[in-house]
């Protein structure tokens, strides 16, 4: 018996449907999927389209062999979507003879089904494939929290095809199209460490803090920008697309030691975009607009050298400005961005008596960490 690869099947007839690439879901392999944003919403106003040259077509094997001039019925089933316009054309193919099927039943504006009639026009074998084309007008999803699936199912007759009982052969249900963020907005948490040999007015400036130490804290890490997923139209996201030039990165803290807080590169080497914070003037809190402009960058605390450093966590949140009311996308819960902390402690001691006194005084520092430090002191007479 005759065997045909599908991919092989499916370049051959992809003229009928596209003069396009022919990117398809294999219904059996369950694999070609493309991935839209979730934060979109999809309707009969607001199809998914894809980019009208396959991402919503898709491809079986026929699974049961039909002799020449035997007619057959293919019942295709969506599920969480219906068409939003009408269903695709239909075809069978080994490669070199294809026969175009005819709607016979469904695929109108509001089905989630269409039940095609095809004549063979050569011998098909099991493997002879079937490709579904994109549906016209797109699909009206259901629900964007979870794929839509296709099935497929294969009757002798027009009335078994109505019934969806007794198939020839199926396949699927296989994910057509599956939805996943399109917003990456990721935080990697930072520690800035302020120095005990600066009266914790600077940070150190490398892990064993060893001087000099410097006026730059790094408190972490933001990336603001678009995973590889695609709008409604099959075009891959943009910014531009979720959200505003109106959304902005907010960070609350103690900023009373401020010299300036920055987007830098890597460990704050250099300036980075979106640039400079504004601090409010009770230095409580700082803001940057993002945009729609994609960024990578540290954020960077600068210090006066001046003003004691609070031991602290910073926190951070996106407050994001949708781009329309078609973009269901909410700010992000405040999160820890970085944490201050500080590598020593400092006490004050009075009233110490004098050595000559028979009742002395006996000062016991003990340290409950794990490192070693130096211990100072400095005595003054009154």
């Amino acid at each position: 018996m005759k065997k045909f690869v599908l991919k092989s099947s499916v370049i051959a007839v992809a003229a009928l449907f596209s003069s396009a690439a022919f990117a398809i879901v294999d219904i059996n392999g369950d694999t070609g999927q493309v991935t839209y944003a979730s934060e979109l919403t999809y309707s009969a106003t607001n199809p998914l389209v894809g980019d009208g040259a396959g991402q919503l077509a898709a491809a079986t094997q026929l699974g049961f062999g039909v002799s020449t001039g035997q007619t057959r019925f293919v019942k295709v089933t969506l599920n969480n979507a219906t068409f939003a316009g009408s269903a695709g054309g239909m075809a069978v193919t080994d490669g070199t003879t294809t026969s175009v099927g005819t709607v016979v039943q469904g695929g109108t504006t509001g089905t989630n089904s269409v039940v095609y009639q095809f004549t063979a026009a050569t011998n098909y074998t099991q493997g002879a494939a079937v490709i579904i084309g994109d549906p016209t007008g797109g699909l009206a999803v259901a629900n964007n929290g979870s794929p839509v699936t296709i099935s497929y199912q294969l009757f002798e007759t027009a009335t078994q095809a109505v019934a969806g009982t007794p198939s020839l052969a199926s396949a699927g249900p296989t994910a057509l199209a599956k939805f996943g963020p399109g917003l990456n907005y990721t935080v990697t948490r930072g520690t800035a460490t302020a120095d005990v040999a600066s009266g914790f007015k600077q940070f150190c400036a490398n892990a064993t803090c060893t001087p000099p130490d410097t006026v730059v804290g790094d408190l972490g890490n933001i990336v603001y920008g678009v995973n590889a997923v695609n709008n409604r139209n099959g075009a891959a996201i943009t910014l531009a697309d979720l959200t505003t030039a109106a959304t902005a990165i907010h960070l609350s803290g103690d900023f009373s030691a401020v010299g300036g807080v920055t987007a830098g590169t890597a460990g704050c080497a250099g300036p980075a975009a979106p640039g400079a914070f504004t601090v409010a003037t009770n230095k409580q809190s700082a803001s940057v607009t993002v945009g729609t402009s994609a960024a990578t960058f540290d954020v960077c605390y600068v210090v006066n050298g001046t003003t004691v450093l609070s031991a602290q966590t910073v926190q951070q949140s996106l407050d994001v400005t949708p781009a329309n009311a078609d973009v269901n996308i909410s700010d992000t819960a405040a999160a820890p961005l970085g944490d201050v902390v500080r590598n020593g402690a400092s006490t004050v001691a009075l009233n110490v008596t004098d050595p000559a006194n028979p009742d002395q005084t006996f000062i016991r520092i003990t340290n409950m960490g794990t490192l070693d430090g130096k211990v100072t002191g400095t005595l003054i007479g009154q």
